[in-house]
């Protein structure tokens, strides 16, 4: 029978058997004050830059910068709804939900994914009406200035969130954002540069399709974005195998606290769940070599040794005697 998992406001206190033990999860919780930092910092700089953007794109009447600052401003929704599940998961366990809400985390970057498609095919399907009704005409120059500009800024407040939360999920979600936002810039820059080649070699009936031709392409280039934190998410809540980096660790965490102990290691099985790591290892011993101190001195050590990662580890081992053919 699989271990079960303990509680995180309090130390597992459940009877013990030598053939498996109960999970043990970090008695102290990760931080968040760095995430909750960054999160701060990115909502400052997302309302700041789509006020900016609006009010660029309405006086310069570009359709493209008017996207680019929605776009920004739904990452201010986005970053608010990433403050909420930050702190709701950082009070812990409730009575109603004993193991904590960790899968908020997943759920929630599943919504922003969610949410950043459907302004992307809003944007596709209005840019190819105005292709189909000729275009309109820009100021290419004021474009390539604010393209710049923008790139600069996303790549700087990118930088900055991964450096203040590094292992934050939502951080992550924040600074792909960014970079979705940095590469959505520099991409309408560089077309409206090309306009700017338009005009100079009298290509001046292109130049009216160069801002929805803009607003298409700039949607085109940020669909694996949501692709990639939606999928990511549900596999997580479906409780997919842990990152490769986290799995690698966790394989060097198990070789080094099993090495000079009599037993064998059969199964290492770990998942992730927002700020939580499960890890469970299945183990076998020689008859009368192991008690139940043993297991609660392996299962500390390995909890120890993850620390590391950033993750609250639960971790769990059961040991037996029986060989895997032999069953359970």
């Amino acid at each position: 029978m699989p271990a079960s998992r303990g509680q995180q406001d309090a130390p597992v206190l459940s009877k013990r058997s030598e053939t498996g033990s109960l999970p043990q999860q970090t008695q102290q919780k990760p931080a968040n004050h760095g995430e909750r930092r960054a999160l701060l910092e990115s909502g400052a700089v997302t309302l700041a830059f789509a006020i900016g953007a609006i009010l660029w794109g309405f006086l310069s009447e570009s359709r493209v910068i008017i996207f680019d600052g929605v776009y920004t401003a739904l990452g201010l929704l986005l970053t608010a709804l990433s403050m909420r599940v930050s702190r709701v998961v950082a009070h812990g366990p409730t009575d109603r939900y004993p193991f904590g809400r960790s899968a908020l985390m997943p759920m929630a970057i599943v919504v922003q994914g969610a949410a950043l498609a459907g302004v992307l095919a809003y944007a596709a399907v209005d840019a190819v009406l105005v292709i189909l009704d000729g275009g309109t005409p820009i100021n290419t120059g004021n474009i390539v200035a604010y393209g710049v500009v923008a790139a600069l800024v996303s790549l700087a407040i990118a930088w900055r969130i991964r450096r203040v939360a590094p292992r934050s999920d939502l951080a992550k979600a924040e600074v792909m954002h960014w970079h979705s936002g940095a590469v959505l810039s520099a991409v309408i820059a560089i077309g409206a540069l090309a306009g700017l080649v338009a005009i100079q070699l009298d290509y001046t009936n292109v130049v009216d399709y160069v801002d929805p031709s803009l607003v298409l392409l700039s949607c085109i280039v940020l669909i694996p974005v949501p692709w990639r934190m939606i999928s990511g998410s549900l596999a997580e809540l479906l409780e997919a195998k842990a990152p490769r980096d986290v799995v690698a660790a966790i394989d060097a965490a198990v070789a080094q606290v099993s090495a000079d102990r009599e037993l064998t290691v059969t199964h290492v099985r770990a998942t992730k769940l927002g700020p939580r790591l499960y890890v469970d290892v299945d183990a076998t011993v020689r008859p009368g070599t192991w008690d139940v101190s043993d297991v609660d001195d392996y299962r500390e050590e390995l909890t120890a040794a993850l620390l590391s990662l950033g993750f609250d580890v639960w971790a769990g081992i059961e040991v037996t005697t029986r060989t895997p053919a032999e069953g359970k």
